[in-house]
């Protein structure tokens, strides 16, 4: 899902590398060859390539969104036997009971996400609503040389801390939620981006217990939302 570089810079590149061949007044010598600055190597070699050898822009971590991608709308889940399967085993592999599960898995049809992108997507407000409870969040991002973490509530009523942040060209949303006690230093990421001609959000939700906790119930565990726009 990275994306590529469009044609104009590829043009750039391929301007800046016939710039560094000068060709001399005479038509029988050989062309001079001039070396490159160090500014000029870095402008040549910047971009990083794909295994097909194309040319992938930087993933650096960024606090705003591009500006073509807006996750703004009220979102329901595309709801299949597969994916409460995975959802239940997610939700296992977090430490929860079986009760617990069979009501929000059963519920996932009547759960729905309003989501308002505000500043330039540094704001990422969050409602969702399901059988188990609403959970209102906000979500701040910030850059990598400040990293910002905010206190949250959780839907256990757990204070929590979140990290955001904007990734690949400012395409993806990506948040970290840490300290949640019940978990014993488990860390929950979650991956947010529009999918086809996004009308279509895709979720990515990972849990990674962590290795100093002593219990046996939590397992790392991976699960796939998508959302389709109402």
């Amino acid at each position: 899902h990275s994306p590529i570089a469009n044609n104009e810079t590829l043009l750039r590149i391929e301007k800046k590398k016939e710039q560094i061949i000068a060709p001399s007044s005479e038509e029988d010598e050989e062309p001079i060859i001039t070396p490159p600055t160090l500014k000029e190597e870095e402008q040549i070699i910047a971009p990083s390539l794909s295994p097909k050898g194309e040319i992938i822009i930087n993933n650096a971590r960024q606090s705003k969104a591009a500006p073509h991608i807006n996750l703004s709308g009220t979102w329901k889940p595309i709801v299949t036997e597969t994916f409460k399967k995975q959802y239940d085993s997610y939700l296992d592999n977090c430490g929860e009971n079986f009760m617990f599960r069979k009501v929000v898995v059963n519920g996932i049809v009547y759960q729905k996400e309003t989501i308002r992108q505000l500043n330039d997507g540094v704001n990422l407000e969050i409602i969702a609503t399901n059988p188990a409870g609403n959970w209102n969040r906000t979500l701040v991002t910030s850059e990598e040389e400040n990293p910002r973490n905010a206190t949250i509530v959780d839907p256990d009523g757990d204070e929590v801390q979140v990290e955001a942040w904007w990734e690949e060209s400012g395409c993806r949303h990506k948040s970290i939620l840490r300290c949640k006690p019940r978990v014993e230093g488990g860390v929950f990421e979650t991956v947010r981006y529009l999918e086809g001609d996004g009308d279509v959000l895709v979720c990515e939700s990972c849990f990674t217990p962590a290795s100093s906790s002593s219990s046996k119930k939590f397992k790392y565990g991976q699960v796939m939302w998508k959302f389709r726009r109402c």
